[in-house]
């Protein structure tokens, strides 16, 4: 059961609506169009000032138009193409599962990850770098090739994609197993066509589905992405250069990476479709430029 003034889930013994704050046996306002703001008639979703029809979001429970991919409120996708979500077994690199064992055995890179866990989030992303998140209205080119992403791929909801301005030509997945997030540099925006940067954002969407963002997260601070201060306080401070290139994590960590980017590389392809825009668009990521491109 759901509040129907603001959406949210409602337990059967609630007194109050836990959103809008209203008593639960309080009449409820009457829903308006989204589309041109009249009155809509009771247990109705067809608006009979301008025929814009209606439906409920399968995921909070919130009015959004009949037309709509994705509920703006909770971001849960409405329309999906795909059945069910793909499952890692079915595209993973034959190589991945024992590279993940050999990681999680790991006390060094554990300990880290567990403190990275608890700190890499899009609260610090947003604060930290240079990012724009991607909605209808800021690059709605980018956010719709996110859209025909997550259909494709049977993602239950739109995850959140940033673009960043200090990454230029690159992309990556960031955040923990709970909260993780794709930012898109602002070269590429300009540099890839619709259906190249779809295989770019399918490849980050395969590192969301297959839960690498942890591992890539802790991966990019220890050895190339950090900024300075961002880790000063305890992560990297865990472990000595030496220490840890006696102990082999920065082989294991590289070799980890390159797995996961070819299982990334697989779903990228599965979104596409085209195993000839894929290869455009590898090399575009390359070569920085058109100029070269046969």
């Amino acid at each position: 059961m759901f509040c129907s003034a603001c959406g949210s889930p409602l337990p059967a013994e609630a007194r109050f609506r836990p959103r809008c704050g209203r008593t639960v046996g309080a009449t409820p306002p009457e829903p308006a169009c989204l589309a041109c703001r009249a009155t809509l008639p009771a247990r109705q979703l067809l608006c009979p000032s301008c025929g814009a029809e209606h439906q409920y979001c399968p995921h909070c429970g919130r009015l959004v138009l009949a037309k709509a991919i994705s509920c703006p409120s909770c971001r849960g996708l409405v329309k999906v193409v795909g059945e069910i979500l793909l499952q890692p077994s079915e595209y993973e690199h034959p190589s991945m599962q024992s590279v993940n064992q050999a990681m999680r055995k790991s006390p060094i890179l554990n300990a880290i990850a567990e403190k990275v866990s608890r700190k890499i989030g899009k609260p610090w992303y947003e604060s930290t770098f240079t990012s724009i998140p991607v909605t209808e209205r800021q690059f709605p080119r980018v956010y719709d090739v996110a859209l025909t992403a997550a259909q494709r791929l049977g993602l239950p909801r739109l995850p959140a994609v940033y673009v960043e301005s200090s990454r230029g030509y690159a992309s990556a997945t960031y955040g923990s197993k709970q909260d993780a997030f794709v930012n898109v540099g602002s070269f590429l925006t300009r540099l890839l066509r619709d259906r190249e940067l779809l295989f770019v954002v399918g490849h980050e969407y395969g590192h969301l589905i297959g839960q690498h963002a942890l591992w890539l997260t802790v991966s990019n601070f220890m050895f190339g992405e950090h900024r300075s201060g961002i880790m000063s306080d305890g992560i990297l401070g865990l472990l000595s250069p030496t220490r840890m290139v006696s102990a082999g994590v920065e082989a294991l960590v590289t070799n980890w990476m390159r797995v996961a980017d070819f299982t990334a590389d697989r779903v990228g392809l599965l979104a596409v479709g085209d195993f000839e825009v894929a290869r455009r668009a590898l090399f575009l990521l390359y070569q920085k430029s058109r100029a070269d491109l046969g």
